[in-house]
């Protein structure tokens, strides 16, 4: 009887399979005959623990210096390394900030591997040590490079200018959408407690071109004197609206949404106390969030000129259903598809 089953016919599955690459890629710079350098990074005071793979101490180090003078320790921990009949070091480290990546620089320099802790595994193996959160850097510099001897540790991404550049771009623009999202959720909430009538003039007036650049018209005085520009008339008001669109990205006017704003100038539904000073806040939050628009714009110029420059433009427009910027924003997450190993091949055993 044939049977077929999920596994190899070594009768590993494929996360097996991976897992035991990785490990393999993790002990090819964690050998055993390699001393480990730990250090606990901070701005201006780095605490060194140099173990071998039983976490005995073979020397410490506490440097008062930037990451950036950290050199002169790595010529030290190699010569302590050596002396103690071992071939060398790896460096770990936790991912703190950006101070890791001039570790990585420095060391890379000297050629020597770095991996990287999670700040998470080390905060748990302190728990583990004796029961207690009591937190020390020269501990927590043990602490790291147990867990890298461990192999309880990754190695960190080799990014190029490129891909460093997209990541950082992307970054900034998802720190914009918030912002951008922010600013309309204050300028909602600001007419609703000031100006009510104005946000049933459009089915989704957020995303109406037309009714933000009323608002902007209704709300330039910055008083919150709609009276005023209610009396001059619905065809200046409109010919402004016309004039302010290119600043929201269309030219065409809705003239049933200006006509609804136009009419809700004179409502007084609010909080009356509240309105003047709502009314002035509402017109600086859309401001605020104009000049937000303006930047993303930019930002996702940027990304997808970049990913043109990097080759791979016309494949993140071909797929169907996920715009180009979207692709742009998934691989500055995820960064060079280089650092991610080939799928498995693998196939079924029929016995």
């Amino acid at each position: 009887m044939r049977t077929s089953v999920g596994q190899g016919s070594n009768g590993l599955s494929r996360g097996d399979t991976n897992r035991n690459a990785r490990l393999a890629g993790l002990r090819a710079v964690l050998p055993h005959d390699r001393a480990i350098l730990g250090i606990d990074l901070a701005q201006w005071r780095q605490a060194a623990a140099l173990t071998d793979h039983d976490s005995r101490v073979l020397a410490r180090w506490r440097p008062r210096c930037s990451p950036w003078e950290l050199d002169d320790l790595l010529e030290r921990a190699q010569r302590a390394a050596l002396s103690a009949g071992l071939s060398g070091i790896t460096v770990a480290c936790e991912p703190t900030g950006h101070r890791w990546m001039v570790v990585q620089q420095l060391a890379t320099a000297r050629e020597i591997p770095l991996v990287c802790v999670q700040p998470l595994v080390v905060a748990r193996a302190r728990e583990a040590e004796d029961y207690t959160r009591g937190k020390s850097d020269d501990k927590d510099a043990v602490l790291i490079a147990r867990q890298a001897a461990q192999l309880h540790c990754y190695l960190p991404e080799q990014a190029g200018a490129q891909w460093a550049r997209l990541r950082h771009l992307g970054a900034r623009r998802t720190r914009l959408i918030t912002d951008s999202s922010s600013c309309m959720q204050q300028l909602r909430d600001l007419l609703e407690v000031a100006w009510p009538a104005v946000l049933a003039a459009a089915a989704d007036p957020m995303k109406s071109a037309t009714w933000l650049a009323c608002l902007c018209v209704a709300l330039a005085g910055g008083d919150g004197d709609l009276q005023a520009v209610h009396g001059g008339g619905q065809r200046a008001f409109v010919d402004a609206v016309r004039g302010g669109l290119g600043a929201w990205g269309t030219s065409r006017v809705c003239t049933r949404i200006a006509a609804a704003v136009y009419a809700a100038l004179p409502d007084r539904v609010g909080v009356a106390s509240q309105r003047p000073g709502a009314l002035e806040r509402a017109m600086a939050a859309l401001r605020d969030w104009k000049i937000v628009g303006e930047e993303l714009a930019a930002v996702n110029a940027a990304m997808l000129q970049l990913l043109e420059t990097m080759g791979i433009g016309q494949v993140a427009g071909s797929i169907p259903g996920v715009s180009a910027i979207s692709v742009a924003a998934i691989l500055a997450e995820t960064g060079d598809r280089q650092g991610f190993p080939p799928p498995a091949r693998w196939s079924s055993t029929l016995d």
